[in-house]
C-alpha cells in the first residue's frame, strides 16, 4: 500500500461510486472552496497497485501563527472498520499534514451512527458503528460528541432520507402521510408546474431566499453566492435550482372548466329533481354542487388579484436548490413567498424532484437537516414533520472528530480562543 497525492481524475472516479459519497467531499467541492484565495485543497488516498482503497479531499488554510487549520469535507472515504487501512491511512495522513505545518484536522464522516426508523427511534437489532469512532479514537481523534438541534457554524448529523429502491411513484404516494399525499395532489390540481433554471434566472431565486430569511429569521447570503455554486458544482451537473410556478391564465382556465363540468351535472340533477322534487340524493346532490360552484368562484376571484405580483401571467412562488452526486439526491436549500403558502408549492417541488430521483434511478433522496428532535415542542419538530411526512427514515450521522496535529501547540491555540472570546464579553 502507497500513500499519496491523487489525480482529479482518480480521486474522481473513486469517490462519486463511495458508499460514503457527498457532494461536500466532491472534486466540485473543493473548487468551490478554493475560490476563497486563502484556501487550498487537494486529494489524497492510499492505492495499491493502482487501485485506490481509500481517499479524502483535504482543505487547509494558514492560520495567524502559520500552522494551518486542514478540514476534510464529509470525513474520509474508507471503510472505518476495517482497522489495519485506516490506521495506515491516517498515520500517512499525519505524517503529511505535519508537512505542511498543520495544527489540526476537523472531519465530519458521512457515515451513519446507529440506524433509526422514520420517528426517529433507535431500530431494536439494527445497525450501530460505535466501533468506527471507537476506531478513530484509538488514533488520536478525539469525537466531539452526539450532537443535536441546529448549527450552521457546522455540517448537519441528523438527516431526513427517503429510501427509493424497490419502489415506484404510485407506491411511493399511496405510503405519504395523508396530509403529505393531499397537499401533493392539489398541487396536480392546480396546475402548478416546476422547471430548473439557469444562472440567467438566478435572482428569482435569491429574491426568494432573501423574503423567506426576513420571515423565517435566518442569515441569507447574497446572489454572488448561488453563482459560484452554479459555476463550480454546475460544472457536473451536480447542482439544481428550481422554481416552482403557477400560470395564471391556465390556472383559471381549468376553473371555468370545472364550473362547467358542474353546471353541467346541476342541469341533470334539476331534471332529476322535476320528476323526484322530494328526493333526499338529488338535493343532497344539488346543495354540494352549488357549494362548488362558489367556491370555485371565490378562487377565480382570488386568482385575479393575483395578477399584479405575475409577471407575463406567470406567478413565482416558492424555489430550492437541490445537489445530485453519488447515490443521492439532496434538498438543499428552499424559499417560499408567505403570501402563497396556502398553494403549497414546496410540496409540488419536493414531488417533482422524488420523481427526478426515480426516473434516474438514483436510491436515496435526502431531504437532509434536521435537529434529532423529536418532541411536538422542540427545535425544528415542524421541519422534521414535513419530511417524515414523506415516510424518510432518520439518519444519524457520527458526528465530528478533532486530530491535533501539533498536540502542544493546539492546546494553546484553544487557551488563546478561549481568551479572546472572553475578552470579547
Amino acid at each position: 500500500m502507497e500513500f499519496k497525492i491523487l489525480t482529479q481524475e482518480q480521486y474522481h472516479d473513486f469517490a462519486s461510486s463511495h458508499e460514503y459519497a457527498n457532494f461536500l467531499n466532491s472534486i466540485y467541492s473543493k473548487d468551490k472552496i478554493e475560490l476563497d484565495s486563502n484556501w487550498k485543497g487537494e486529494f489524497v488516498g492510499v492505492v495499491d497497485q493502482d487501485q485506490v482503497l481509500a481517499a479524502t479531499l483535504l482543505t487547509y488554510i494558514p492560520l495567524r501563527n502559520k500552522k494551518c487549520y486542514f478540514y476534510a469535507p464529509r470525513g474520509f472515504l474508507i471503510d472505518y472498520g476495517n482497522k489495519e487501512l485506516l490506521t495506515f491511512f491516517c498515520t500517512e495522513l499525519l505524517k503529511h499534514m505535519k508537512e505542511l505545518n498543520g495544527l489540526y484536522l476537523k472531519i465530519d464522516p458521512y457515515v451513519p451512527y446507529q440506524q433509526h426508523d422514520m420517528d426517529g427511534n433507535v431500530v431494536e437489532g439494527g445497525f450501530n458503528h460505535q466501533n468506527y469512532i471507537d476506531n478513530l479514537a484509538s488514533l488520536g481523534y478525539q469525537h466531539q460528541g452526539f450532537t443535536k438541534g441546529y448549527d450552521e457554524s457546522v455540517q448537519c448529523r441528523w438527516m431526513s432520507v427517503l429510501d427509493l429502491r424497490n419502489t415506484d411513484e404510485k407506491t411511493l404516494l399511496k405510503n405519504m402521510d395523508s396530509q403529505t399525499r393531499w397537499a401533493i395532489n392539489k398541487t396536480l390540481k392546480l396546475g402548478i408546474r416546476v422547471r430548473e433554471i439557469g444562472e440567467d434566472e438566478l435572482y428569482k431565486f435569491d429574491q426568494i431566499m432573501k423574503h423567506t430569511s426576513v420571515r423565517r429569521g435566518f442569515s441569507d447570503t447574497d446572489e454572488l453566492y448561488y453563482h459560484q455554486q452554479m459555476q463550480t458544482y454546475g460544472k457536473g451537473n451536480v447542482i439544481r435550482f428550481v422554481l416552482a410556478e403557477l400560470d395564471l391564465n391556465e390556472y383559471e382556465d381549468t376553473l371555468r372548466e370545472q364550473i362547467r363540468v358542474r353546471e353541467e351535472e346541476l342541469v341533470e340533477v334539476e331534471k332529476a329533481l322535476a320528476e323526484v322534487a322530494k328526493s333526499k340524493k338529488f338535493n343532497k346532490r344539488k346543495k354540494v354542487l352549488l357549494e362548488e360552484i362558489q367556491d370555485i368562484h371565490k378562487k377565480i376571484e382570488v386568482n385575479q388579484v393575483l395578477w399584479p405580483d405575475a409577471v407575463d401571467g406567470v406567478l413565482t412562488l416558492a424555489g430550492s436548490s437541490f445537489m445530485t452526486y453519488g447515490h443521492e439526491i439532496v434538498y438543499l436549500t428552499s424559499g417560499a413567498y408567505d403570501k402563497y403558502m396556502k398553494l403549497n408549492a414546496s410540496y409540488a417541488i419536493q414531488w417533482y424532484m422524488i420523481r427526478t430521483a426515480l426516473q434516474n434511478n438514483i436510491p436515496f433522496y435526502n431531504f437532509y437537516g434536521i435537529s434529532g428532535l423529536f418532541n411536538p415542542e422542540d427545535e425544528g419538530y415542524g421541519v422534521f414533520n414535513f419530511k417524515r411526512g414523506f415516510r424518510a427514515d432518520v439518519v444519524e450521522l457520527l458526528g465530528e472528530f478533532i486530530l491535533p496535529i501539533q498536540p502542544g501547540a493546539y492546546r494553546k491555540y484553544l487557551f488563546l480562543q478561549k481568551m479572546k472570546a472572553l475578552l470579547k464579553r
